[in-house]
């Protein structure tokens, strides 16, 4: 169903008691232009008007566009945003059925009404007040970090959506954030052009969207702590900055680019080449904004000593990483250790030429087997015969040869470099080992870290849950009783006019009867009734229409108080057609209606008893309303405790990220020196001059001459 136009939106919300099905917004009041019509901030997505609802305000954003996954998408939003509690964002409502245009009900977000300025606005204000800016920047930074820790990118960061309070950052229009939950659903927009990486489009998504417009308006921050001249040109309704669109696709030409280069202070002068390198680079690739991001990219040539080559070879180019790996990948301040990681985790050792081991054993074994025998108790014996004496002469001159030949300068230099060769290959064998189990561990924590998340999630899911049944138990306890209200005030209605009909209809009777009682046979023209009758009557006591009632018709005649008094029965008949006419006209005479006095009597005090029912009703909203408010606080507060929990453990799972990062860090430095220090050795042990038998003789026998 295609979205209302502004137009039929203004129109309708001209009249919120029509138009909202929140009862808050009913009771409220659109804020008005100049003509007197409701004053609406359209966009690309919606239409914004700021509800006036007593004492709170609202900000009620109708959608121009219709997305089939909206209210999926608000709904994970909204989790993930009271999950993280993050000072930098406002509470929400969406709403399915929120607005009725043209007798159709449309969705609406009911938003906090953020009472401040936005971006530009405040920079244009504060724009001469350098300490000013330099706060705004480090507060950005804050917020951008706060953000990144918490998986979030709000996805369209420009002045329109960040707005100052009191000096802090509350960013609004939540249209195009990235929560985790989201990981996997395109984009449905691609934020402000003068914001966003040239090659950004909707199928990034991820943590990462925020990361080249944070940067933009961190440096434009910057630039106007420095040089407030920069900023002449923003005004409150500025669409961009420093930088535009047409700065990013022509950094070469860029005027931003060249005002930020001239500025002298150290920080903007490392950063700006930095942040230019990023412009062509695709949005993924970029990395989360950082104060110190020049300190990690030093060049190599800062060594006291020379690298080899391996290092100082540029790293290989690398596909993107996945986004959920992206955030760990880009928060890492020691990322550069990846590459030079590739290089060490391939890397052999280079052995020693067999050739030289083997010329160094054939020495080293005779020398420890003369040692041996020289030294051996069993040498005593054979020295006493001449064989044994012999040979014991023969091992002496060997053993004086070879020490002789192990003194020499060259030999004893190849010895000790062949020795410091093997150390330095035993301490590259433990930095790889420790290397591999940091990588052990970095692989384990992940999965980890993801269980207790989800765990953490399970129990904010299950909180909400369980919120929700005692809420609806409530609202059951507090149907039933209005139910059972509500039917003793409708009954009091009906009791009501049962007693005022009886009270009329006892007035009434009382009436005939003293009509009846005032109709006396004595003055009455009854034809057919003699006068003796008359007198026989009034001796018996009938003088009256109402004591006729008395008389029972008997076929005889008739009975007076006992006593038979035969009547003719056209005089009865008589009789009786004349009470039947005194009563007639009583009963055409008789009140319709009771005295106001009466009637007022019995409505009040009916009336005291719908107030009691209506007192009960109002105890009975009252006590559900506190029973409602004090389940969302109960629950508040464990929600909040398990967003700390949450929180802790995110940072937790961040800082063993980064510790473990560190490690790797070092270790790989280590790594490197180690490796050199094998280079070193291996070079001093191949220019070592190898010396034989032959030229030690020969040597021994010139020293000896």
């Amino acid at each position: 169903m295609p979205r209302p136009e502004p137009a039929e939106y203004n129109h309708s919300i001209q009249s919120p008691k029509l138009c909202f099905a929140d009862p808050e917004l009913r009771s409220g009041l659109p804020e008005l232009d100049s003509l007197g019509l409701p004053r609406a901030v359209s966009g690309a997505f919606a239409s914004v008007y700021r509800m006036h609802c007593g004492r709170r305000k609202w900000a009620v954003r109708c959608f121009l566009r219709e997305f089939t996954d909206q209210e999926q998408r608000y709904g994970e939003i909204a989790r993930h945003l009271a999950t993280a509690g993050l000072p930098y964002t406002v509470g929400f409502e969406f709403q399915a059925r929120g607005i009725r245009v043209g007798g159709r009900w449309h969705p609406i977000l009911k938003m906090e009404w953020v009472q401040g300025e936005p971006l530009n606005a405040y920079i244009q204000r504060h724009l001469h007040d350098q300490a000013s800016m330099r706060r705004l920047a480090d507060r950005w930074l804050e917020m951008m970090r706060a953000l990144g820790r918490s998986g979030i990118a709000h996805g369209d960061l420009q002045p329109g959506n960040v707005m100052v309070v009191n000096g802090d950052l509350r960013l609004i229009d939540y249209d195009g954030m990235y929560v985790p939950a989201l990981s996997g659903l395109p984009s449905h927009e691609v934020g402000h052009r003068d914001y966003q990486s040239p090659s950004r489009s909707a199928s990034h998504t991820g943590s990462y969207l925020d990361n080249f417009s944070a940067w933009v308006i961190y440096l434009s921050l910057l630039a106007f702590s420095e040089d407030p001249g920069l900023g002449a040109h923003v005004a409150p309704d500025a669409e961009h900055l420093l930088f535009s669109k047409a700065d990013f696709e022509r950094p070469e030409s860029s005027k931003a680019f060249r005002d930020l280069q001239r500025l002298q202070g150290p920080e903007i002068q490392a950063l700006v080449p930095v942040f230019r390198s990023f412009v062509s680079k695709d949005p993924s690739l970029v990395p989360p904004l950082a104060r110190d991001m020049h300190h990690h990219g030093a060049s190599p040539s800062a060594h006291t000593r020379p690298l080899p080559s391996w290092i100082d070879e540029p790293p290989p180019v690398r596909a993107p990483a996945a986004a959920d790996t992206s955030r760990r990948a880009a928060t890492s301040p020691w990322g550069a250790a990846d590459w030079m990681m590739e290089h060490l985790r391939h890397r052999t050792i280079v052995p020693v030429d067999a050739a030289q081991s083997r010329w160094v054993l054939s020495w080293l074994i005779p020398v420890a087997c003369a040692s041996l025998l020289i030294g051996s108790p069993f040498t005593a014996p054979v020295a006493a015969s001449d064989a044994g004496g012999a040979l014991g002469l023969v091992l002496l001159l060997l053993l004086v040869l070879l020490i002789r030949y192990l003194t020499l300068p060259d030999v004893s230099r190849m010895l000790a470099a062949w020795i410091e060769l093997r150390v330095a290959e035993i301490a590259v064998w433990f930095a790889r080992d420790a290397l591999a189990r940091i990588e052990e561990r970095q692989r384990a924590l992940g999965p980890s870290g993801q269980r207790l998340l989800t765990k953490l999630e399970g129990l904010q899911l299950d909180l909400d849950h369980r919120e929700q049944e005692e809420l609806c138990g409530l609202d059951r306890d507090l149907e039933t009783t209005l139910q059972g209200i509500d039917a003793e005030e409708q009954a009091s209605w009906g009791d009501q006019l049962t007693e005022i009909g009886q009270v009329l209809q006892d007035h009434q009777d009382r009436y005939l009867v003293a009509a009846l009682a005032r109709a006396s046979l004595s003055g009455a023209n009854i034809r057919g009734v003699s006068p003796e009758l008359r007198r026989r009557l009034e001796v018996s006591g009938v003088r009256t229409a109402l004591d006729l009632a008395d008389i029972r018709d008997v076929q005889t005649g008739h009975a007076v108080d006992g006593q038979e008094s035969l009547i003719k029965p056209a005089e009865a008949r008589a009789l009786e057609d004349w009470r039947c006419g005194v009563e007639t006209g009583a009963r055409e005479g008789m009140p319709r209606s009771l005295p106001p006095g009466v009637v007022g009597g019995i409505s009040a005090r009916y009336r005291n008893k719908r107030r009691g029912l209506e007192r009960r009703r109002s105890n009975a909203l009252k006590r559900a309303t506190a029973g409602r408010d004090g389940t969302r606080r109960r629950y508040a507060q464990r929600r909040a405790r398990l967003a700390r929990c949450t929180l802790d453990a995110r940072d937790r799972l961040e800082r063993q990220e980064l510790e473990l990062d560190r490690k790797k860090a070092a270790w790989v430095e280590t790594l490197r020196r180690r490796y050199a220090a094998a280079d070193v050795a291996r070079q001093r042990l191949d220019r070592c001059r190898a010396v034989s038998p032959r030229e030690c003789l020969r040597s021994l026998l010139r020293s000896n001459k």
